[in-house]
């Protein structure tokens, strides 16, 4: 059987609308337009597409990981971070952790230093992010939107400093569904909470 180019293109078409896609979603992997998503489409950004666990974490389906929310949208503490770390051309900045009774999100920023406002604009990141503390707590996580990163479980409260490090980088251009490049890190960031 062959295949004809109208359906390659109708194979490349938002899952919602069915417009030219820009980019493809980093949870389902489905396309996306402008209108409908960007990094993750507007299905899976809506908590009420996933599934509420007993820890009050929302959890999906995503393609490598699980997709991680939090039941609540208040958090119980927002703690201001305000660092900045460069490495290899890249500035990784974290400007505060929220805290919640089931996790924490990281605010963050990623930028290639030097690249013209144009080029720097159609540059998408998929980062991966892990935590680590003083009591051994271990912490799984998942890129929630454009510039937040929540990990659960919330760390216990005699934990006084939350070790983040982002180890690695994944570039993409809109409109480009594969991987531009990759980048190792670790940026690595100490956040006191006590």
């Amino acid at each position: 059987m062959t295949t004809s180019s109208t359906d390659r293109e109708e194979s490349y078409a938002c899952h919602t609308c069915g417009a030219t896609p820009i980019g493809q979603c980093k949870r389902c992997q489905q396309c996306y337009c402008k209108n409908h998503g960007e990094v993750i489409c507007e299905d899976c950004s809506r908590p009420s597409s996933r599934g509420v666990s007993a820890s009050g974490v929302l959890v999906g389906h995503g393609q490598d990981s699980p997709v991680l929310s939090f039941e609540s949208n208040l958090p119980t503490r927002i703690v201001p971070v305000l660092q900045r770390q460069v490495k290899d051309g890249i500035a990784v900045s974290i400007s505060d952790v929220e805290l919640y009774d089931a996790g924490f999100m990281v605010s963050y920023r990623i930028r290639r230093i030097g690249l013209p406002g144009a080029i720097a604009k159609d540059l998408h990141t998929e980062p991966k992010w892990t935590a680590s503390d003083n009591v051994g707590t271990a912490y799984i996580g998942d890129m929630y939107d454009l510039g937040e990163y929540l990990l659960v479980p919330a760390p216990p409260s005699h934990v006084e400093e939350v070790g983040l490090a982002l180890e690695q980088i994944t570039w993409y251009r809109t409109g480009n569904f594969e991987p531009e490049s990759t980048d190792i890190g670790p940026w690595r960031f100490e956040i006191p909470l006590a």
